[in-house]
Formats: C-alpha cells, structure tokens, sequence
C-alpha cells in the first residue's frame, strides 16, 4: 500500500510514545470533526453511516491543507 501511495512507512520507536503524538492529535480532530458533523443524525443501518462518513471524509479531504489553521 505504501509503495501503490508513494509514501515510506516510518513506524514509532518502541517506549517513545512523543514519536506517535501529533499523528494521533491529527486523527483526533478528524475523528471529533466527523462525530460533530453527525451527532444529531440518526442511522439505522451500517451501511448508512458509513455512507455519511465517507461523503464528511470526502469533503474534509478536498479542503486546502494549511499547517497554521486546524480542521
């Protein structure tokens, strides 16, 4: 996957949990982002939420990245 993608895979070093820190802060706000967005739907099927997750992931990836502003 990470060949098909072009990108190296640099795993965190063993008991040095700062290594993986601002990966998880950036799945956090994405994650919180998505709940927000969702909270007061209701789903009543699997497929039907995944449907609206991926149309919220969809949208959050085609914003423009700047490292100074968050999601």
């Amino acid at each position: 996957m990470a060949e098909y993608y072009g990108v190296a895979v640099i795993p965190a070093r063993p008991y040095k949990p700062k290594d993986k820190a601002k990966t998880e802060v950036g799945v956090q706000i994405v994650e919180r982002w998505i709940m927000m967005r969702l909270r007061k739907l209701t789903f009543y099927t699997l497929a039907s939420i995944n449907i609206a997750i991926r149309l919220l992931l969809d949208e959050l990836n085609q914003r423009p990245f700047n490292v100074n502003t968050c999601v």
